[in-house]
């Protein structure tokens, strides 16, 4: 927002919800569920035994969460923004 503004920022947030959900849409209406990576089909899952977590042990889950979406993504960030940036 403090480089392009408010309206282009809640525009770039609206197209890639957009996006997403026409994305999701295509792909179950074209049955395509079993090319989508693993970790993406059962990221509704949470694997802990415990809903009785402390307020450091969410920190700590959600931490080792992120970090291991983050490690299963950022090849593809790499590749997305390697793509970006190359001059046409």
């Amino acid at each position: 927002m403090s480089i392009f503004g408010a309206k282009v920022a809640i525009i770039y947030v609206v197209v890639g919800l957009v996006i997403a959900v026409a994305g999701g849409t295509l792909i179950e209406q074209l049955h395509m569920e079993p090319y989508v990576e693993e970790f993406i089909r059962t990221a509704g899952s949470v694997d802990i035994e415990s809903p009785t977590l402390t307020k450091r042990e969410r920190i700590q889950y959600a931490r080792e969460q992120a970090n291991s979406t983050f490690k299963k993504v950022f090849p593809y960030i790499l590749v997305g923004v390697g793509i970006g940036a190359y001059p046409l």
